[in-house]
């Protein structure tokens, strides 16, 4: 299963859910399909502004006892 796969399912389960995909072999049919799914696309060059949102994401994150937010990181290599 690759990363769009597994948005794809995610929102399947839960249409609320929030994706972003990070990839380092993108291309505008891959860019298209992310936004379809309603996802953040960002390519390996942008990381430095993916990893700066993230960061943003987690610094707002409150963990009490009633919602304990979860969050999940999928690395998804493809090898031609």
């Amino acid at each position: 299963m690759n990363g769009l796969d597994l948005i794809a399912r995610l929102k399947e389960i839960d249409s609320t859910i929030s994706s972003s995909l990070l990839t380092g072999h993108g291309d505008a049919k891959l860019k298209e399909a992310t936004e379809t799914l309603e996802s953040v696309y960002f390519e390996k060059r942008g990381y430095g502004e993916f990893l700066g949102i993230f960061q943003k994401i987690l610094n707002s994150l409150k963990s009490t006892e009633e919602t304990k937010p979860v969050i999940a990181q999928t690395c998804v290599y493809a090898i031609d």
